[in-house]
């Protein structure tokens, strides 16, 4: 069945994309980390 690779495919996209948004917005956002991490964890919970 190919609901396994389904998911497989929907979670390693949605870390690639964190991980990539993380490197992206780490520079801008250097001092204020802890609300970056807010933000980045609340939109993966949402998704």
């Amino acid at each position: 069945s190919p609901t396994p690779v389904v998911a497989f495919l929907s979670v390693t996209s949605k870390v690639a994309a964190s991980a990539s948004a993380t490197r992206i917005f780490d520079i801008p956002f250097y001092f204020s980390s802890n609300i970056l991490s807010m933000i980045l964890g609340n939109l993966i919970a949402i998704t």
